[in-house]
């Protein structure tokens, strides 16, 4: 028991000293042309979208698996694996819903395996607007 405690306690520091190479945030970033988008004002009813530029900068080839962490978009990647060297696009997209009126924040994450594993979070932000507004003195159908 005394020779098992002092070599846990080493595998744990070594992990928590490696943890970038081991949760992937660090290189993960490096791959990605933007961090976030914001969307801006969007009328209910109509379509966006966006596509972040994912280069494999690593040494080895890399698969992609695109999740929606919240909020309603729908993402997408243009290739289910990048070599070495080469690049793919996350797409993010939003019908944006007459139901869904105000500001929406929300996570597009990609998670990569392969060679190397590790996740990479995509900010996003839109303010959906009615598509009919009114004030005091005019009332602005927009593209109706």
């Amino acid at each position: 028991m005394k020779t098992v405690l002092p070599i846990a306690v080493l595998v744990f520091l070594s992990i928590c000293g490696h943890s970038d190479s081991l949760f992937g945030q660090k290189w993960t970033s490096q791959m990605f042309d933007e961090s976030s988008h914001d969307f801006g004002n969007v009328v209910a009813g109509q379509d966006v979208s966006h596509r972040f530029k994912i280069t494999n900068n690593q040494d080895v080839t890399l698969t992609l698996k695109p999740v929606v962490s919240s909020g309603p978009f729908r993402v997408s990647v243009t290739a289910d694996s990048i070599a070495v060297g080469e690049s793919a696009e996350l797409v993010c997209q939003l019908t944006a819903r007459h139901d869904t009126l105000f500001l929406k924040k929300a996570f597009a994450t990609v998670r990569f395996g392969g060679g190397k594993f590790g996740e990479y979070r995509i900010g996003l932000r839109v303010n959906v607007e009615p598509l009919i507004t009114f004030s005091k003195r005019e009332i602005d159908f927009h593209d109706v």
